[in-house]
């Protein structure tokens, strides 16, 4: 398994069957909410395929991930399995972006491994 770093409090893992996104959102009351959307070789290539248009909208089926935004700014929202069922974002520019695609792409070739 590999780790690729996206931003300070998001990473991917590598597994078997595809991907697990982790996402660690901090409160101000100094408790976290922790995220794991686990993504399958086709999530993460139809994910990069979305993330190369002008205008970006994706979400996994499950209603666990949706990523919206375009070239300059990428909010990723994610979704609590259960309750309260709230949404944390957060918000990759720059450098986070080429990193998650990046990533996307690198987990995409461990298929053909």
């Amino acid at each position: 398994m590999k780790t690729y770093i996206i931003s300070e409090n998001m990473k991917f893992v590598s597994n078997p069957l595809g991907g697990i996104l982790q996402y660690t959102c901090l409160s101000t009351d100094h408790t976290a909410d922790f995220f794991n959307v686990n993504m399958s070789f086709q999530s993460i290539n139809s994910c990069h395929k979305s993330l190369c248009k002008k205008t970006i909208t994706w979400s996994m089926s499950d209603g666990s991930l949706l990523i919206t935004g375009n070239s300059q700014n990428v909010t990723l929202s994610f979704r609590m399995a259960g309750p309260p069922f709230e949404t944390r974002e957060l918000i990759l520019e720059g450098e986070e972006i080429d990193n998650f695609k990046n990533a996307l792409i690198s987990l995409s070739q461990n298929k053909n491994m």
